[in-house]
């Protein structure tokens, strides 16, 4: 997030959200690797937005 408060994606290239606002997919860059070269999978990804939305109320 910049100082005006908007969100910049890092690892996202898009997202699309249903009509109803209660469901975010959020589409991943190809080719993220993690340090080890690891390939960044979905399953990470919603890991780290579901320990994300506990700490942070943005989330």
């Amino acid at each position: 997030m910049d100082a005006d408060f908007r969100v910049h994606p890092q690892m996202a290239e898009g997202h699309d959200v249903s009509d109803d606002g209660l469901r975010w997919t959020i589409r991943l860059r190809e080719g993220l690797r993690f340090h080890d070269s690891e390939p960044v999978l979905a399953r990470d990804a919603a890991a780290t937005v579901q320990r994300w939305a506990l700490r942070d109320s943005f989330g």
